[in-house]
């Protein structure tokens, strides 16, 4: 089965239309209770490394299945 490879920059592709924060996009994660200490952990692992002139945290690869959401 091939894996489809996605980018998700947080922040990325704001605008504001009528004075309303508008994005082309949104991922809702769903984190495991059993799992999200280890998330929060690679974080504030990556957040120690980070240099002064570094505009962004890293890269954090998250394994699932993206699904589409239709909150009507």
């Amino acid at each position: 089965m091939a894996t489809k490879d996605y980018e998700f920059t947080v922040g990325k592709g704001h605008m504001v239309w009528a004075e309303k924060s508008h994005y082309p996009d949104l991922v809702r994660l769903v984190i495991p209770k059993d799992q999200a200490l280890e998330l929060a952990q690679k974080i504030l692992r990556q957040l120690e490394h980070v240099r002064p002139d570094q505009t962004h945290l890293g890269e954090i690869a998250l394994f699932g299945q993206l699904e589409e959401f239709d909150d009507e």
